[in-house]
């Protein structure tokens, strides 16, 4: 875990203090209903507990703020300036306001009277003074009133005030909502806090628990110009101390979604983390996108070889074929089917008791497995180093960082192996994703087979995933082939030590696969009357024998028919051709039936090409894929964020998966052959909607 992304403080109370000063004798019915608005969307952002669980605050509301000793009051009976070095103070301050003669900033009280501020309105510098000279660990300040930014030279006395250890280790800010020469519209900061909530829900793609200041402060600024025609004020920092450029207690991150903590900490250390977990428990479960069900009941000489290889003295095992057969999926039955915190789960428990005789590896088989997509050789080796459990040395000035990094793991696998006597197994799937897959067969993959004792004893078990070309067909994927023979050079590894998932024995297992997925779910083959399961195997048959031997886009097929409201005829040409152009057809399937008036087939291609095209984990939501799409399609798009989130609300959101790269939620294409297929020049537009 990043400590700058989540940090570890001390447990407090988190407060949220609304003063909402009100009830003036001239005031009307939109400033009332503004005021309204505020309190609730700042009760939605910070107190609302089914959304935020224990990232929520409490409420300390002030009921009626009419003179400057009801606001003493309030600050006293809640102890404001008593809190502790635990809390987290969230201030929302709003009412009428005005900048005097001296330049400082009051608070107009309803009950005062107009013509004495300087003895009736209340100076906004003592209650900012309350919340920054407290011992709270964290406070956040927000004035929304006439003038706000002119508290700028309160803080700026209050801060100079306070004692330096409070300014270097405490994460204080102030905000104002508008200029010092400004007044806010009724219900305009309300309506910009809605927005960057929905925004932080969708298209920001902030994976954290908590926003830094500079994030909110930029979603703030992109919702308030969201609408040319009608801007909103952007606000304004007015003082921080330098904490606040790390993720704030103070500022919780309604778009966070914890991810599932499916493995033990043993597990923990083998994938870098639960994003990794999930892309190994789908590729071995087999399942559509938020489908909890288990699917793979074949493939069962493969799983045994593997399961066979994994309880060896070590060596190299290969699994290849074309794309889309079901390399990951055998290669990750056994990451995921070895750890024992997965398969306490009821749902993965079922999967190994289903398992046919010696197809399960042992617990605990596996030790690190790793993704080679979109990684050159040091980034691989670094991720090795750190997945064995230790932190990578640093690299001397003028030497080769990736020969320094594999003498590290020498010594790491070398060591476990004098204390345990077994081999480590490292597994490295995707290998023909790679940046650079051969210097990655060099640095790495033939390094590591040939770890051994003086004795010819292997320290490694190495399982590699790597694509190559149907045998007998074409070869429109020679590199892919020149790619395997390389890797079993450099590995030594035996013929017999290489399985292929594409052979012509695959025809069952896609059928069986169908069969599976078609029964799922509430669709029109679901169900155990006689007729409904004939139609299910018929139709299931159909699938495996068009589409063999691509598990990919028998998934595809499967799926777009169990979301139908009725079957599918057999003797359709057009459905028929569709399972013949493989995975073309079935994307130009899912993309008409998903097209609509104001999202026609070319732009919901346009957003899968831009994810197709996006680098390293994938593209971020924000302006970048907006953007991209619009590239993609050299057009400008009326509604780009509601044209991305039909694509991830429906049937299409199925060939994308999430990923989180440098903080930020990430999309890809599901699987490598999708993306190819997308960015070639000759799908987009007239190839997709050609149906």
């Amino acid at each position: 875990m990043d400590p700058d992304r989540n940090p570890e403080t001390p447990a407090g109370r988190r407060r949220l203090f609304l003063i909402a000063v009100r009830d003036y004798p001239d005031e009307g019915d939109d400033f009332r209903a503004g005021i309204d608005a505020q309190i609730t969307a700042a009760s939605t952002w910070w107190a609302d507990k089914d959304a935020l669980g224990d990232r929520a605050f409490s409420i300390d509301a002030a009921a009626k703020i009419h003179s400057r000793e009801d606001l003493d009051d309030f600050i006293r009976d809640t102890g404001l300036r008593r809190a502790g070095a635990g809390d987290v103070l969230v201030v929302h301050l709003t009412g009428h306001g005005e900048r005097g003669q001296s330049g400082t900033h009051r608070l107009i009280m309803p009950g005062g009277d107009p013509r004495r501020p300087d003895r009736d309105a209340y100076p906004t510098g003592d209650l900012i003074s309350a919340a920054l000279s407290s011992d709270a660990g964290q406070v956040l300040i927000i004035v929304n009133a006439c003038y706000a930014k002119a508290v700028q030279a309160d803080v700026l006395r209050v801060a100079q005030d306070l004692p330096r250890h409070r300014r270097e280790h405490a994460t204080l800010a102030v905000i104002a909502t508008v200029d010092a020469d400004d007044r806010p519209r009724d219900r305009e900061f309300a309506t910009l806090l809605d927005r960057v909530h929905a925004q932080l829900c969708t298209t920001a793609g902030i994976a954290a628990e908590h926003l830094t200041l500079e994030e909110f402060l930029t979603e703030l600024t992109r919702a308030a110009l969201q609408d040319p025609g009608q801007p909103l004020a952007v606000p304004h920092r007015v003082w921080e101390t330098w904490r606040t450029r790390y993720p704030m207690r103070s500022l919780p991150n309604p778009g966070y979604r914890p991810p599932a903590d499916l493995a033990g900490p043993q597990r923990r250390q083998v994938a870098a983390d639960a994003t990794e977990l999930d892309y190994w428990l789908d590729r071995a479960s087999g399942r559509p996108d938020h489908d909890p069900g288990w699917y793979f009941t074949g493939r069962a000489d493969l799983n045994r070889a593997t399961a066979r290889f994994l309880t060896g003295d070590g060596g190299v095992l290969i699994v290849t074929g074309s794309a889309g057969s079901g390399k990951s999926a055998v290669i990750a039955r056994a990451v995921t089917l070895s750890d024992p915190d997965v398969l306490a789960r009821p749902r993965y428990a079922r999967a190994a008791q289903a398992a046919p005789p010696g197809t399960l590896p042992p617990p605990g088989a596996v030790d690190v497995a790793l993704l080679a997509r979109n990684t050159d050789s040091v980034d691989l080796l670094t991720r090795l180093v750190t997945a064995l459990g230790e932190q990578p040395r640093p690299a001397p000035d003028h030497g080769d960082p990736g020969q320094h990094l594999r003498e590290q793991i020498t010594e790491i696998i070398s060591a476990r192996f004098a204390g345990t006597g077994r081999p480590v197994t490292v597994v490295v799937d995707g290998l023909d994703e790679a940046t650079r897959p051969t210097r990655l067969v060099a640095d790495l993959l033939g390094p590591l087979a040939r770890l051994a004792t003086p004795a010819g004893v292997h320290l490694v078990r190495l399982l590699v995933g790597v694509r190559s070309s149907t045998p007998h067909h074409a070869l429109p994927a020679a590199e892919f082939d020149t790619l395997l023979d390389l890797l079993q050079r450099a590995t030594a590894a035996p013929p017999g030590n290489v399985l292929r998932t594409d052979t012509d024995g695959v025809y069952d297992d896609l059928a069986t696969y169908a069969e599976t997925l078609l029964a799922a779910g509430d669709g029109p083959y679901a169900g155990d009357d006689e007729a409904v399961r004939a139609a299910r195997t018929e139709t299931a048959a159909v699938i495996a024998a068009r589409v063999q031997p691509s598990f990919l886009d028998t998934r595809l097929a499967a799926g777009h028919l169990r979301g139908r409201l009725t079957r599918q005829p057999l003797d359709d040409p057009a459905w028929l051709a569709s399972l013949t152009d493989a995975t073309i057809g079935q994307l130009r399937l899912d993309l008409r039936d998903n097209a609509t008036d104001d999202y026609p087939v070319a732009h919901l291609t346009g957003v899968l090409r831009a994810a197709a095209f996006a680098l390293g984990a994938g593209i971020p939501w924000a302006d970048i894929w907006p953007a991209m799409t619009e590239a993609v399609l050299d057009t400008t798009l009326p509604d780009a964020d509601g044209l991305i989130g039909h694509v991830l609300s429906g049937r299409l959101g199925g060939y994308l998966v999430s990923d989180v790269e440098d903080g930020r939620t990430v999309y890809r294409l599901v699987h490598e052959r999708l993306a190819e297929v997308l960015r070639q020049d000759l799908l987009p537009h007239r190839q997709v909607e050609g149906a």
